[in-house]
Parts: structure tokens; C-alpha cells; sequence
């Protein structure tokens, strides 16, 4: 009787402690919603619903998810060397015809690699697009979206899908060059074509207008961490009090197995 006595008096004081913990936690958290109350106490109405959203985490994600996608877009526009809208309209014509926007952005990073070393008679595209009956040392000198409708257009000229599928593979590469017969197969016009489409849902943004877009990310990030400082110290507050509360337990699972 006396051991259980004790057990129950250990397990009572660490019910205690633990509660403790959660009470310094739950202090920790109510001074940043305090905080949070003050901004929305200037930003008024407005800010109210922005911080409703914010509480919620659903703005915030949707906002990251496409700054995310934006600057993704910027930063493949910049290392390809093409203008970032154009880029999108690509991306879009690749999706439509079932390829990924990732997929489109490598196929134009293979393209602008091979044509550079076919202009200096290096590499195996050389005869690809000698076939298609286009000069790499001009097609070098074209910005990648140049590049792509001039290769599609001379595609037009190759008799069957099985030799559009094995020029587009030298081009393009194995993995989606092939993929892209479908893409190309009404010329530049097609890739035009759907460049005006998305243009038209309001869809395509500028570099500028990306960039914007990062800072807005960035900001979004800032205004993050408090939040998330609040809950790394919490977990801080917390470690020790579940660790032994969880020790505790396991060790008087054991004396009772014993008993």
C-alpha cells in the first residue's frame, strides 16, 4: 500500500509541474495575441480581417505558395536569359498539351546549351537542325522564346511524328523533347496563340510585378517568426515537463509489471 501511496504522489506532482508548463506556454501565447490585438487596433476593420486570416494560416499559405511559384518563375526566367512573361506563356502551352511548366523550363535550358555548341560545331544537334534547315550561329543569337518558334515552325516542314520526336529529342533532350511534338505542332502561331490566352485571364505577370511579388514573400516570412518564436519557446517550456512526465510513467508501468 505504501508504494502506491508514492506512486501516486509522484505522479501527482509531475501532473503538477506539467501543468505548470503548459500554464508558462499558454502566458508566452497570450502576450503575442495581445500583440497581435495592438495591430489590430491601428489597421482597424481592415486589419481585422487580415488578422482573422493570418490567425487561420489560409492567407498566408496562399500568398506563400504563389510568391513561391513567382519567384521560381523570375529566377528560370533570369537564367535562361528570356523575358519572364514569356516564359509563362510557354509554361502554359507546355500544360496544355501535358507536359509540366518544370519540364518546358528544362527543355529550353537543353535547347540553349546545344545551339551554343552547335554554333561552335561541338555536340549532336548540329544535324538536328541542319535538318530542320535552320543555322545554329543565328539561332544562337536569339533569346530562347525566339529560339522555340523558329524550331517550331521549321518542324512544320518534317514529314512524320516518329522523325518530329527524334529532331525534338536531339534538341530538346530525351526526356522532353519527344513530349513537346504535341506543343510545337501548330507552329509559332500555336505557341502565340496561347500566349494571348493566358494574357487574357490576367494571369501573366512582368519581372517587375514578380519581383514585387518576392518582397511580399519576404514580408510574409518576417511577420511569421514571432509566431513561430512563440511556439519554439513554448516547446522549450514544455521539453523537460513531458520528458519526465513520460519517464515517470514508463517507470511505473515497470514496477507494476513487476509486482
Amino acid at each position: 500500500m505504501a508504494t502506491i501511496a508514492t506512486r501516486n504522489v509522484a505522479l501527482s506532482a509531475t501532473s503538477k509541474a506539467f501543468g505548470q508548463g503548459l500554464d508558462a506556454a499558454q502566458n508566452r501565447l497570450g502576450r503575442f495575441r495581445k500583440s497581435v490585438a495592438k495591430v489590430d487596433d491601428v489597421l482597424g476593420g481592415f486589419g481585422k480581417g487580415l488578422v482573422g486570416a493570418f490567425a487561420a494560416g489560409a492567407l498566408v499559405n496562399k500568398f506563400q505558395d504563389l510568391a513561391a511559384e513567382m519567384d521560381k518563375v523570375g529566377k528560370s526566367a533570369d537564367k535562361l536569359g528570356i523575358p519572364a512573361d514569356k516564359l509563362q506563356g510557354l509554361q502554359f502551352a507546355a500544360e496544355q498539351s501535358g507536359l509540366s511548366a518544370d519540364q518546358m523550363s528544362q527543355g529550353l535550358q537543353t535547347m540553349n546549351r546545344v545551339v551554343s555548341e552547335a554554333a561552335i560545331g561541338v555536340g549532336e544537334a548540329g544535324a538536328s537542325l541542319n535538318e530542320l534547315g535552320l543555322s545554329a550561329e543565328r539561332l544562337n543569337q536569339m533569346s530562347p522564346d525566339q529560339k522555340l518558334a523558329k524550331i517550331a515552325d521549321a518542324l512544320q516542314g518534317v514529314g512524320n511524328q516518329a522523325d518530329r520526336s527524334r529532331v525534338l529529342g536531339k534538341i530538346f533532350g530525351e526526356e522532353v523533347g519527344p513530349a513537346l511534338v504535341n506543343t510545337l505542332a501548330n507552329g509559332s502561331a500555336g505557341l502565340e496563340e496561347m500566349q494571348r490566352q493566358l494574357e487574357a485571364t490576367g494571369a501573366v505577370m512582368t519581372r517587375e510585378q514578380i519581383g514585387k511579388i518576392e518582397e511580399m514573400n519576404d514580408a510574409l516570412n518576417r511577420a511569421s517568426k514571432p509566431v513561430e518564436g512563440a511556439f519554439k519557446q513554448a516547446m522549450v517550456g514544455i521539453a523537460p515537463i513531458v520528458t519526465g512526465a513520460a519517464d515517470a510513467v514508463g517507470k511505473l508501468g515497470l514496477s507494476i509489471d513487476n509486482t
